[in-house]
């Protein structure tokens, strides 16, 4: 999953932001040092500002975000659950740049695949595959 730092930072170099206090400016909260630390969490909206200020998914960041809470409150289940979230995403966006490479109307391959990875159907693709790839590697190993 993404730390804070990584997806703040990110943020400061897209816009071009010098310091935290800017920054905390512009996404509308006091101060960025609870949240560097661990010691706070980002609201569903602070959080897809950041998204959308960094250029990740929002499903990238909403997961990391969801996922320190649970961490936080030593949720274990919890916990793994946001971690699959977060990997169900990270590969939906595998797949859209996937598509965007191998379409020749790059204009048109990102519209698809824009609205293929918003689509949550894309989830349970990902999960389908990834227990299929699972089978047939240990399926493999018994034969």
């Amino acid at each position: 999953m993404l730390s804070v730092d990584t997806m703040l930072n990110l943020v400061k170099e897209n816009h071009d932001i010098k310091s935290d206090r800017q920054l905390a400016k512009a996404l509308e909260v006091t101060n960025l040092s609870p949240y560097r630390s661990g010691n706070a969490v980002f609201k569903d909206e602070t959080a897809l500002k950041i998204a959308k200020m960094s250029g990740l998914l929002p499903e990238l960041v909403l997961s990391s975000c969801k996922g320190a809470v649970a961490k936080k409150k030593a949720d274990v289940e919890s916990q793994k659950v946001w971690e699959r979230m977060f990997k169900m995403s990270l590969g939906s966006a595998s797949i859209m740049l996937m598509i965007t490479m191998l379409s020749g109307s790059p204009s048109i391959a990102k519209a698809d695949a824009l609205s293929f990875v918003k689509n949550s159907t894309t989830y349970i693709l990902c999960d389908i595959v990834n227990m299929a790839l699972y089978n047939n590697i240990y399926r493999s190993h018994l034969l």
